[in-house]
């Protein structure tokens, strides 16, 4: 009798059904619940309907901090008109569910320059709180090809939301782009903090996977597993404090593989780590840092047919912004030079240069690779570039065994 009183009382409350585990009898959806889907209001999902008014609908329904699941399919979307917005600071961004971000995908119709997907809070001096987003894609509607698309996914004023893996191919900008924010003349400094990010890949883009277009206002942030495949930019163009950026990979590109800008003022407590960066056209360019750590680098110098010369054509530049200071901080990172003609010119691999305040910053290189007197290749002396220090520079850069001191 208690056994069927049981039932009776789960059946009730809805969670009935039962599955058998082990020979231990548990109850087969509890915490599940469904939420509201595109196709309950129209949408095809077949990658050639314009489902916009459909998951414009869709938004409606679960924009307010409500849960939302995206079925797999293909859902066209036109540019500039799926925006999420945030009007009550508490209720934060919704809650989406999909099925991954190689199966829920949103296709742009590649008409237009604005954002395919926004995240935006329109509540003044507010940033919201909470919601996740699950793994999405997001395509150019022509694959193979560059589009007119200029952002995938587009973010303002959202803080503890966490994203989940987001690829994207084919646009002719960046796939996430933190978006700039102004009060009263001036980057918000609250714009987008302390939000996760797992996993972002971008493939043949022509803009950057991780876009900080804001300045100041990214901060406490965690950006794991970036990847960038062929892209126009780099993989990551970072600001604010405090962020943590880890994980990357990054094969070619036609810019610096990771760029730190200045925008407001100099930043406290960066973290990068394990990044993995093939052949980009420049390695890492940062400055406007202080208490900074670059660990686990490894940079791979190619030689390129097509360009005659090696590649990356300035490894490091450390300073270069105009009016920022770095500033006690350890660099260290492993050079893998691949195999090239005789006597080939490597380039340039450290750059300290463009009148910028260095003090008290360490670089531990290590050196992979062919550099044989057999093959006449060799780290020449103007692989270091010193030029225009302040008389404060305090530098230590240590080649392997080879020590280089500007004091």
């Amino acid at each position: 009798m208690l056994r069927a009183a049981r039932r009776r009382l789960l059946t009730a409350v809805g969670i009935g059904a039962t599955a058998s585990i082990t020979g231990v009898t548990v109850p087969a959806q509890i915490g599940t619940i469904r939420g509201s889907v595109p196709q309950d209001f129209g949408a095809r999902g077949d990658g050639r309907t314009d489902d916009t008014a459909a998951l414009l609908r869709w938004r409606d329904a679960i924009e307010a901090g409500a849960v939302g699941d995206l079925p797999a399919g293909r859902y066209k979307v036109r540019e500039g008109e799926l925006v999420f917005r945030v009007r009550d600071g508490d209720t934060g961004a919704p809650v989406i569910r999909t099925a991954g971000c190689r199966r829920s995908v949103f296709v742009a119709r590649g008409t237009s320059d604005a954002p395919v997907i926004e995240f935006r809070n329109e509540v003044p001096y507010r940033i919201a709180h909470g919601g996740s987003i699950d793994g999405i894609g997001i395509e150019d509607a022509a694959p193979g090809t560059v589009g007119e698309a200029r952002v995938g996914l587009a973010l303002s004023g959202l803080a503890f939301t966490r994203f989940g893996p987001i690829h994207g191919r084919g646009f002719g900008g960046d796939l996430v782009r933190i978006v700039r924010r102004e009060i009263d003349g001036n980057p918000d400094p609250f714009h987008v903090a302390l939000c996760r990010f797992e996993g972002i890949e971008a493939d043949r883009c022509h803009g950057w996977a991780f876009n900080n277009d804001n300045g100041v206002g990214l901060n406490g942030c965690e950006i794991f597993g970036v990847r960038s495949i062929l892209c126009g930019a780099g993989a990551i163009r970072s600001g604010g404090a405090g962020n943590r950026y880890a994980a990357i990979s990054l094969a070619g590109s036609k810019g610096w593989a990771v760029e730190r800008y200045r925008a407001g003022g100099t930043a406290s407590r960066e973290l990068y780590e394990r990044l993995e960066l093939d052949h980009p056209e420049y390695g890492l360019k940062l400055g406007a840092l202080t208490s900074f750590e670059i660990s686990h680098i490894r940079l791979i110098h190619r030689w390129l047919d097509e360009h005659q010369r090696y590649v990356p054509k300035i490894g490091v530049q450390l300073g270069g912004i105009e009016l920022s200071r770095l500033e006690n901080g350890n660099v260290g990172i492993i050079h893998r030079i691949d195999p090239g003609p005789k006597s080939a010119d490597l380039g340039t691999f450290y750059d300290f240069s463009n009148d910028s305040n260095i003090i008290d910053v360490t670089v531990n290189a290590w050196l992979q690779g062919h550099l044989t007197r057999e093959s006449g290749q060799s780290i020449r002396p103007d692989s270091v570039k010193v030029d225009r220090l302040s008389p404060h520079a305090r530098i230590t850069l240590r080649f392997d065994s080879v020590q280089y001191d500007q004091r």
